[in-house]
């Protein structure tokens, strides 16, 4: 493996209330930007200033699927978010428009995802074994 090939370690926090709802955040490590997903809606927050940027549903394009996992890129440009069918999107992370299209990726839901370097190569994971 090259340097080309290096991954930024993603710190992935995630909390369940009593209610069973889960929120679950994901930091930008060159940036001041963290991304957030609150059930079906993904809200992007200056770290610095305590200020939510902007905040978008992943339903704004018609899909709705639950809303499993959340990256952004190492340069804050770049949202995945990944859903329980097994797909994933891209989306701008500064207007949050959808960025191509929906990915069917998996047979199960998508359990885990992390971006590279580059903000543009990303992986996801599923217990499907793909």
């Amino acid at each position: 493996m090259g340097p080309e090939d290096s991954w930024e370690l993603s710190l992935m926090i995630c909390v369940r209330n009593s209610e069973s709802h889960s929120m679950c955040m994901d930091f930008s490590p060159s940036t001041d930007l963290a991304v957030l997903r609150l059930k079906q809606h993904i809200s992007i927050w200056s770290i610095s200033a305590l200020k939510e940027l902007r905040f978008f549903a992943s339903h704004s394009i018609g899909w709705d699927c639950a809303l499993t996992w959340l990256a952004i890129s190492a340069n804050g440009r770049l949202i995945v978010s990944a859903y329980a069918d097994g797909t994933f999107m891209r989306w701008d992370a500064e207007n949050g428009e959808p960025v191509g299209v929906i990915v069917k990726a998996h047979l199960h839901p998508v359990s885990c995802l992390a971006v590279g370097k580059d903000g543009s190569t990303f992986v996801t994971g599923s217990g499907d074994g793909s």
